[in-house]
């Protein structure tokens, strides 16, 4: 009979919670508005993009500016944010570029480019890193572009 027991007071036990009426306590209520699934966060990167030469840009002119996640070596960084600027005057040429926040891991590295183009031409690009978001990088930038010099033309025949 000794056997027994341990397994009813088990039995007794588990009869016992089952039998538990206590409720969970109710959600409290917050001032906030619930956040749907399909609504995205917003943030976004300012600062200005200029550069030195002394020139003036060609009618069409349009700068791209980029926030890439530059973490992966020896594969193409990813870009989180992109906006683009029409019809420009002289530099330096404010900007701000809206992502989104829970895209950003706080372990990648992220940088801040920028190019000028007319058409498909390029004309001025960064060719430094720019840190943006983590690892010392804030959300505010200042791009420095340089000049592209052309591709001389071929002469195959």
């Amino acid at each position: 009979m000794r056997p027994l027991f341990p397994l009813a007071l088990l039995g007794s036990a588990l009869l016992l919670s089952a039998c538990n009426d206590a409720k969970a306590p109710a959600p409290v209520p917050t001032d906030e508005p619930a956040k749907s699934e399909t609504s995205q966060q917003h943030a976004s990167i300012s600062g200005t993009a200029l550069y030195r030469a002394r020139m003036a840009l060609p009618p069409g002119a349009r700068l791209e500016i980029t926030l890439e996640d530059v973490s992966l070596a020896d594969a193409p960084a990813r870009v989180l944010g992109r906006t683009t600027l029409d019809e420009l005057a002289a530099p330096p040429f404010a900007f701000t570029l809206d992502y989104d926040p829970s895209k950003v891991d706080q372990s990648h590295r992220y940088s801040v480019r920028a190019t000028i183009r007319v058409g498909d031409e390029l004309l001025f690009t960064t060719d430094t890193f720019t840190p943006a978001l983590t690892q010392g990088g804030g959300d505010q930038v200042e791009l420095h572009l340089v000049p592209v010099a052309k591709a001389p033309e071929s002469t195959a025949q």
